[in-house]
């Protein structure tokens, strides 16, 4: 997939990419999920599968919005693959607040960066039973990270857990199994509700999703 800028008085396009102009060894990387704009910097994921290593990297970029140009890209992780497991790059949200990115990703990590220079504040690794397990997600089965007050709430690549993180440390609050929780496929938020969704929708509240028990709709 292109990513495009264009104008929104007069629908001019103002630039199109692919991760290869971005960097000379991206040649076989793709844009992960969709864009989001923090001011003047658009924040994308993108995978890189390197064949002859077999080797999967994530990263994420920051773009010019007026130019198209690479502000800056940071490396999220690496996991290698076996022949014989199947790889497919979710592609996991991006949300913003106070000008920081907070984003997780198949493989496990957990990050949240300043938009405009790419500087990591804080990395965790999810330890998960297998990130090559997960099936093909709808577009609208994208997973995010919930930011509430100090927290970041994100459900594991493995969807066996919800964690919950300090958000300005990255330090891990607690975590509670996807079971008690009606085993959700993603999590959307609403005031001070966590939204569970997957076979059924659970709900509860955002300050409680550690031992609460959620309402069934």
């Amino acid at each position: 997939p292109e990513l495009h800028a264009v104008a929104l008085e007069s629908g001019e396009r103002l630039w199109s990419l692919v991760p290869s102009r971005l960097r000379s060894d991206w040649s076989d990387a793709v844009l992960s999920g969709p864009p989001i704009i923090v001011e003047g910097t658009v924040v994308t994921g993108v995978f890189q599968f390197s064949p002859l290593r077999r080797v999967m990297s994530a990263y994420v970029a920051g773009i010019d919005l007026y130019t198209g140009e690479l502000r800056w890209s940071t490396l999220m992780g690496t996991a290698g693959v076996a022949p014989s497991q199947r790889f497919e790059p979710t592609a996991h949200l991006i949300t913003e607040r106070d000008g920081i990115v907070y984003r997780t990703d198949p493989l496990g990590i957990v990050a949240a960066l300043e938009a405009h220079t790419g500087r990591p504040i804080w990395l965790r690794k999810i330890v998960v039973e297998d990130i090559f397990s997960g099936r093909s997600r709808d577009d609208w089965e994208q997973p995010a990270p919930i930011v509430t007050g100090d927290r970041v709430i994100a459900l594991t690549p493995d969807q066996l857990a919800v964690q919950v993180f300090d958000r300005f440390s990255g330090a891990l609050i607690g975590e509670r199994a996807a079971s008690m929780l009606g085993w959700p496929e993603y999590l959307l938020s609403y005031a001070s509700w966590l939204i569970c969704v997957g076979n059924e929708i659970s709900v509860v509240r955002t300050e409680g999703v550690l031992s609460e028990e959620p309402a069934k709709l």
